[in-house]
């Protein structure tokens, strides 16, 4: 008898998490239904290694994986690479928000809308690159 696979697992390890659960957004679950494995990999020779998320067919989203890459010194992250999510229609990292303008002089208003980071939890998969020595010296 072979394995079988249990529905929605990733989505209710993920959202069982107290660390991950305040990460995810309203719009993640249908995406977090669509992960079938997560496994990671450990690059020989160093402490950078790979968390690979498995990914089935899905509306929202064309890749088969989702990658993000550690790379460790002193056991801290000091950058990570991340796969790029190819979106088939709404990004859900993104958000539009609109906001009323009213000009000083005429007292014309017009509104602008502006794309803001929305809550997922599939920022996760932004690539960082930790502070150099330098940044931090300059905000200082």
């Amino acid at each position: 008898m072979g394995a079988r696979k249990l529905p929605d697992y990733w989505l209710k390890v993920l959202t069982s998490s107290n660390l991950i659960k305040q990460q995810i957004g309203t719009d993640d679950e249908p995406l977090l239904k669509a992960i079938d494995n997560i496994s990671v990999v450990d690059e020989e020779g160093t402490d950078n290694f790979t968390i690979v998320f498995d990914i089935a067919e899905n509306d929202l989203i064309t890749n088969k994986q989702l990658t993000k890459k550690f790379f460790l010194k002193n056991d801290e992250a000091v950058k990570t690479e991340s796969t790029i999510i190819e979106w088939k229609g709404k990004n859900l990292t993104v958000k539009e928000v609109k906001k009323k303008q009213k000009n000083k002089k005429t007292g014309q208003q017009r509104v602008v809308t502006k794309s803001v980071e929305a809550k997922s939890f599939f920022n996760f998969f932004k690539t960082l690159e930790a502070p150099t020595v330098t940044d931090v010296e300059a905000n200082e």
